[in-house]
């Protein structure tokens, strides 16, 4: 069931030009239906924290993004940078620093996504941290020089609620796109979002 529905899910977003990750959080990280689904034409996982993408790799899953919802600690930021995740999220100047350091110590260039939280935003208890838009703007010619990273998008969580069985989305959303705005406006063309 696990590899029917992957499959679905893989041809479904290849058509409409979406790349999927997939997230073991929910079944507990086991490898076996990891790989199930990777083997099913969604090849590469989200991991929210350092911890699962460690656990993954370990059992042979290729990282398409961490980070997520956890900062990676400044000490595990060589061995996840190591598995050679897509994405990484940064929630602060300081921790794109971080990232950019150890990146250019390993000669290459790592591919982040900006988490964005504005104060109205709609943010989970203990999930907190991101960028509001105020601090990109003052922050991202910074970001820029950094010579270890590319800045490759935007993301934040959560960005749609489903309740009463109907999704709606956040404000989350708004936010990501006025920074997308601006970003274009300096010359960006195609963030991931």
């Amino acid at each position: 069931t696990v590899k029917k529905n992957a499959k679905v899910l893989s041809e479904k977003a290849r058509k409409q030009d979406i790349e999927l990750f997939f997230m073991t959080k929910q079944f507990g990280r086991n490898p076996l239906v990891a790989q199930a689904i990777a083997e099913s034409g969604i090849g590469k996982a989200v991991a929210v924290d350092p911890w699962e993408a460690i656990t993954l790799s370990q059992n042979g899953i290729k990282i398409g993004h961490v980070g997520h919802l956890v900062q990676i600690p400044i000490h595990m930021i060589p061995a996840i940078l190591d598995l050679n995740p897509d994405y990484v999220t940064v929630f602060s100047l300081e921790n794109a620093r971080n990232i950019s350091r150890v990146a250019m110590e390993m000669r290459r260039k790592q591919k982040v996504l900006l988490r964005i939280a504005n104060k109205e935003d709609y943010i989970y208890k203990g999930q907190e941290g991101g960028f509001t838009f105020e601090q990109i703007v003052k922050d991202i010619e910074s970001i820029e020089q950094l010579d270890g990273l590319e800045i490759a998008g935007l993301t934040s969580f959560p960005c749609i609620l489903i309740q009463d069985g109907l999704p709606a989305v956040t404000p989350n959303v708004t936010s990501m796109q006025t920074v997308k705005s601006f970003l274009m406006e300096r010359g960006y063309r195609r963030l991931e979002m």
